[in-house]
């Protein structure tokens, strides 16, 4: 079965979608293409990508890109199309009136995700919230196959095949190094923003340090916001943030490796947050370390069922700096938590254990 995976929003080397998608779906026996935006065309992994011009704006990829990506498509002659972006919806029901089978990726919800925009005028975004969930209902009708991330994000559709971002083990198949000597390191991974909560993370981190202890976040990802960028330009040895850069998923796993603790304490302010499963939670757990996380009610079922890590408040850098403190101060009680992280992931929480309802959706889908 000829697959073809579609995006123009996320990076070639996208982590759900090249990394656990697609590669898993060469090793069980698919032929995969990728079309999506990339500096060459090649084959990776077994992963055939169709690289897509960059786009020089927001404007440049709706009107020249998404349009490039339909020729593209059309010329893979897929059994399956499987898109990621909701920019694609008018591509997917294109596809779909030419008789294609073709699947939506729901990675978010995204209709709340409008709220947020600072683009789009703040009178236009309710309308919008609105018009883009009916347009998701009728795709459902018209498409082939929804997936959704969480049951949160599939509660605005009737049939999805729930399909959770959760960790490869294989990525996460070492042992976290126990520290000697230096400062104790917190982790965080993903992008860095202060609605990803890096304004309370940083002042977390001064709190402790001022307290007298030596502790550093070490961040790795995408940067968004010039006071984000000039906090990091800040000497580590000042500010107590050390920014790792762009990691690849070897990096990833040899940070959180290194690391005491991973942080994930998103903005409740954000309201797509409250019902999404952060992909950095489960890493964390995947690499048996403690985890801090916001005490929204989808990341405490999963905290305090799998007893791996602590619940703050997102907003309150003090009981941020508190937690980081109990962990530090307590190794023995951080380390049973990381290794009953890494438990829940073996059993319940792993990508090994997601990729077969994708592929029997695919197979759903052709009959």
């Amino acid at each position: 079965m000829r697959i073809t995976h579609l995006t123009v929003v996320h990076p070639t080397f996208d982590s759900r979608i090249f990394h656990k998608e697609c590669v898993s779906l060469v090793r069980a026996g698919f032929e995969v293409s990728l079309v999506a935006v990339a500096d060459r065309s090649g084959v990776f992994d077994g992963v055939r990508v169709i690289a897509l011009d960059q786009p020089r704006s927001r404007w440049s990829r709706l009107l020249r890109t998404g349009p490039q990506l339909l020729r593209k498509a059309l010329a893979e002659r897929a059994d399956v199309y499987h898109f990621h972006d909701p920019e694609l919806l008018w591509v997917g029901l294109a596809l779909r009136l030419t008789g294609r089978k073709v699947v939506y990726d729901v990675h978010e919800d995204v209709p709340r995700t409008l709220e947020t925009k600072a683009y789009i005028p703040a009178v236009l975004r309710p309308i919008l919230v609105r018009v883009l969930g009916l347009i998701h209902r009728l795709a459902e009708t018209t498409l082939s196959g929804i997936i959704v991330v969480t049951p949160g994000v599939g509660e605005g559709f009737a049939r999805p095949v729930l399909v959770r971002n959760f960790p490869k083990l294989s990525e996460f198949d070492v042992t976290p190094n126990p520290r000697s000597g230096g400062p104790a390191v917190a982790a965080y991974v993903g992008i860095i923003g202060n609605i990803r909560g890096f304004g309370v993370m940083a002042d977390a981190i001064a709190l402790v340090r001022n307290s007298g202890i030596d502790a550093q976040l070490r961040l790795a990802g995408r940067v968004h916001g010039d006071d984000v960028q000039d906090r990091l330009a800040v000497p580590t040895a000042t500010s107590g943030l050390r920014y790792e850069g762009l990691l690849d998923r070897a990096g990833v796993a040899s940070l959180l490796a290194e690391a005491d603790m991973g942080l994930v304490v998103l903005s409740g302010d954000y309201q797509p947050y409250r019902t999404a499963y952060p992909i950095k939670l489960f890493e964390y757990m995947a690499a048996g370390i403690p985890v801090i996380a916001s005490d929204f009610p989808v990341y405490r079922e999963i905290v305090e069922s799998s007893g791996c890590g602590l619940l703050v408040d997102p907003s309150d850098s003090a009981a941020v700096a508190d937690a980081i403190t109990t962990l530090i101060s307590d190794p023995q009680r951080a380390r049973e938590m990381g290794s009953r992280g890494r438990a829940a992931v073996e059993q319940r929480f792993n990508w090994e254990s997601e990729i077969d309802s994708m592929c029997e959706l695919y197979r759903t889908v052709t009959v």
